[in-house]
Parts: structure tokens; C-alpha cells; sequence
């Protein structure tokens, strides 16, 4: 027990404390016979030591931010039959790379992993039914996350500023998704939806004008009428104008309303979209010749190679009049 701080606790004790200089931390299941009840808020905050932690499965209860501020944390074991992991419980722990939660968790705290920079995965138990405000916020090196089944809930800013966030998988049991929960998500351009009942889901995303993150399933549902999405298309962050954009073309019949046709056709461009650019190239006065130049530079520009391919043949086979000339190649036009 050198280097631990405890003191009694109803039938066992609470550890306040640790002064040692192990890398490596086991928390004792036992002192003298009894059981490690609890981990006293603060109890391991700003240790510059320890590389590892593994808390057992006697202790029930971890105070707030009791690992929070420890730069040389690297893995932590958590077998404890916990509920809920409190506020800030590895807050600042930008090594922290090997996190095991337990089974039979159910609240998966505010602020838990924020800015924990190193952290690139971590399995949520299939039990988690909340996810806390900014539980993951700056986590910049997280790449996946898979909710399970048991999550309805997702707070505000939960994800905020998740800078490498390119896979997200939730179940159609997802009832609420906070305010700014993905922002600051650069490389997250879609959501998955586990579950026959998808537009549950979507539903919890619009609360917070982000359908965008559920577009595909949403625009499959129908979940947003023309004249909506006509609103849209002025309004909003660039990722919903472009969301917007996409509901548009499922109506070609009434494009022709569509004010901004350069602006709604740049959009789709930028963001790869060349299904929805299709569409357009049968609608007069979309696609014309300096649209296309425009539209091809925002493509090429964002990465889209498909799609910038897909407009240089559009814009070979185009005479300055706008008309189409079917006998031009794209091979002809040179970037």
C-alpha cells in the first residue's frame, strides 16, 4: 500500500490519495481485509507518474475528475461495477491511448474524455444509454465510434472538436443528439443508422439543424419537403446548404424556382456530389459554361476526382452557348 492515501468507508475504504512513484497502478481490491469501496474526486488529478491505472471490480463509485490532468497516462483498466463515470474522469490526459470500460455502465460522463488528444478508439459498452456533454470534446486523434443499441442520448458538444472523426455508428434507438454534438468535425460527412427504424434517429438529429450527418437516410425517408430545403439553401452551415442542395434535385419538376443556380451547383460540386449533378445537367441554366469552370475548380479543390472527371466531360461536350455537343471528350479539356 505504499503511496496510497485511504481512510475508512462504511465496510471498506475510500482511496484519496497516491503519492508513489510506480508507473504502473493497481489499485488494491483489499486493505486489511476489507474492500476498496471508492476513488475520492481528485484522488490521481495532475500525477505526473503513472503510465497506467487498473481500478478493480470492489469499487463502486470514482469521484470527479479523479485521473483528470495526468500527462504521462497512457492505459486505464476500469473493472469496476460502475454506473457512470463522473465528470472529468480522465479530462486532460492527452497520452491516454488503451481505455477498458465495464460492462453494466450506464452514463458515460460529462467531460469524461475531453481533450484527451491521443485517443484514437475506445469500445463503449453495449449497456451505455447516455453520452455526456463534451464527454469526447477535443479528442483531435479519435477516428471511429460505435454507440450501441442502449443509446438514446448524445449531449451537446459530445464530439465537439474531434478534428480526425470519420466513422460514427448509432442505432435508431437514438432519441436525442445535443446542440454542436458534431461540430468541429472536418472529415465526418455522414452518420451510419443501425436499426430498421431510421427515422428515429434522423428525427434526434434535426432537432439540432444537423440532418445533414443522417442526409442520406433522411432524403431515402422523404423527411424534407422541397420548399424547406429551397429555405435552406441561404441559411445554415455549408454542409446543410449542400444537404439542402441534394433534396432539391429530387424535385428536377420545380428547379427551375431555384434562384442561386450557380451558388446550388457549386455547392454539390464541392461536396463530390455528382449523382445530384446529373440531374442538373438536364435543367436549363444550371450547367452552363462558366458554372461548370467554377464547379470544377471546387471539386478538383476538395479532392473530388470523380466528380471533377464527370463535369470536365460535361463542360468538353458544352459550346460556348451552353448546348451540349455529345461528339467532345473530356481528354480535350486540360485543368
Amino acid at each position: 500500500m505504499q503511496g496510497f492515501a485511504y481512510e475508512p468507508s462504511g465496510d471498506g475504504w475510500v482511496v484519496s490519495g497516491y503519492t508513489g512513484k510506480d508507473r504502473d497502478v493497481d489499485i488494491p481490491a483489499r486493505i486489511d481485509g476489507k474492500p476498496v469501496r471508492l476513488i475520492a474526486s481528485n484522488a490521481f488529478a495532475e500525477n505526473a507518474t503513472i503510465a497506467s491505472v487498473r481500478v478493480p471490480d470492489t469499487v463502486t463509485f470514482i469521484g470527479n475528475y479523479a485521473f483528470s490532468s495526468c500527462p504521462s497516462l497512457e492505459q486505464a483498466h476500469i473493472d469496476a461495477s460502475l454506473e457512470a463515470l463522473n465528470l472529468g474522469l480522465f479530462w486532460n490526459c492527452p497520452r491516454l491511448a488503451d481505455v477498458t470500460l465495464p460492462e453494466g455502465l450506464v452514463n458515460l460522463g460529462d467531460g469524461a474524455f475531453r481533450d484527451c488528444t491521443g485517443l484514437r478508439t475506445i469500445e463503449v459498452p453495449f449497456t451505455v444509454q447516455r453520452i455526456g456533454d463534451r464527454a469526447f470534446s477535443g479528442c483531435s486523434s479519435l477516428e471511429t465510434i460505435m454507440l450501441p443499441g442502449a443509446c438514446t442520448t448524445i449531449e451537446r458538444s459530445a464530439f465537439r472538436d474531434c478534428a480526425s472523426l470519420s466513422s460514427v455508428s448509432v442505432h435508431d434507438t437514438l432519441a436525442y443528439v445535443g446542440p454542436r454534438a458534431f461540430q468541429g468535425c472536418p472529415h465526418l460527412d455522414g452518420i451510419g443508422i443501425v436499426g430498421p427504424n431510421a427515422q428515429n434517429a434522423v428525427a434526434a438529429f434535426a432537432n439540432h439543424g444537423m440532418t445533414y450527418l443522417v442526409a442520406d437516410y433522411a432524403i431515402e425517408l422523404d423527411l424534407m419537403p422541397f420548399d424547406e430545403a429551397k429555405k435552406l439553401l441561404n441559411t445554415g452551415t455549408d454542409e446543410m446548404r449542400a444537404f439542402a442542395a441534394r433534396v432539391a434535385t429530387r424535385h428536377p419538376e420545380r428547379l427551375s424556382e431555384i434562384v442561386s443556380k450557380q451558388k446550388m451547383s457549386r455547392l454539390l460540386a464541392k461536396h463530390g456530389r455528382t449523382e445530384e449533378l446529373r440531374v442538373l445537367e438536364d435543367v436549363p441554366r444550371f450547367l452552363d459554361p462558366d458554372t461548370l469552370k467554377a464547379c470544377i475548380e471546387d471539386a478538383s479543390e476538395a479532392g473530388h476526382a470523380q466528380t471533377t472527371a464527370y463535369l470536365m466531360d460535361v463542360l468538353a461536350r458544352t459550346d460556348d452557348s451552353g448546348a451540349r455537343n455529345t461528339s467532345a471528350t473530356a481528354s480535350s479539356l486540360k485543368l
